[in-house]
């Protein structure tokens, strides 16, 4: 507890030592393109704003601080309807929409004219539905869904064309076809190898971080393989005698 106030002491003397702006630098006032703001992210001289008063994606010119003014911007409601967040990596902004499921990636090499490159659309009441938070680390865009409650992995790598990683199956299964009744698996390889899965049971998504580990290929007396992912080098199994999954 000791170790925990000298913490917070900490905190609080490099907070004091902060000096708090006390006057406005500039403002931009826009009726119609920031209504309802959601996110921003700033990359050099421009500032990138999400807004569901026009389901797209705002640029605005912050080279003069004081004085911000509209650069373009980009309206796209099949791929960015209620946007709810934007990550700038680059040359390219990634935009989710809440309303549209979806990933957008739009190019921003010229913040004067942006143009979307690609996407990927999970609707209606996909993997995405209801997308709400995201980040973008190296070839890997991550997004959470509140509606349904779940982390999509989309390989980025090329921007034209996102994908689930490789060997992500998305396919329902039936029941009975899984011993502990989950209605929807999930199997993710993360990009440090690690393999996660997540089972969607009772109405709740539940990830299984230790899973006991077996060999499993295709049909055999273990009990069916379920899928393959991460290259082949893992296969989820429905192992009836231990009423069970193992991974391999």
């Amino acid at each position: 507890m000791a170790g925990f106030f000298a913490v917070l002491a900490s905190v609080l003397a490099v907070a004091e030592t902060c000096n708090m702006p006390t006057s406005v630098t500039g403002v931009l006032s826009d009726g119609t393109n920031i209504v309802n703001a959601r996110d921003v992210a700033v990359s050099g001289s421009y500032a990138y704003v999400v807004s569901t008063g026009i389901d797209g994606l705002l640029v605005v010119d912050i080279s003069d601080p004081t004085s911000p003014t509209v650069a373009t911007s980009l309206v796209d409601s099949t791929d960015m309807a209620a946007p709810e967040a934007v990550k700038v990596v680059g040359n390219y902004a990634y935009v989710i929409g809440y309303t549209s499921d979806s990933l957008a990636i739009v190019d921003v090499s010229n913040p004067t004219s942006i143009t979307k490159v690609g996407s990927l659309n999970t609707s209606p009441s996909g993997d995405m539905n209801g997308a709400h938070g995201l980040d973008v680390v190296g070839n890997y865009a991550y997004v959470v869904s509140r509606l349904k409650s779940s982390l999509t992995i989309i390989d980025v790598t090329d921007k034209t064309n996102p994908t689930y990683p490789s060997g992500l199956p998305m396919g329902r299964q039936r029941a009975d076809d899984l011993a502990s009744g989950c209605r929807r698996l999930r199997q993710l390889c993360l990009p440090d190898g690690k393999l996660a899965i997540l089972c969607h049971c009772g109405g709740r998504e539940r990830s299984h971080h230790t899973c006991r580990r077996w060999r499993c290929a295709g049909h055999h007396e273990y009990g069916r393989c379920l899928g393959n992912c991460c290259g082949g080098k893992h296969c989820l199994c429905h192992c009836p005698k231990w009423r069970q999954h193992r991974v391999s």
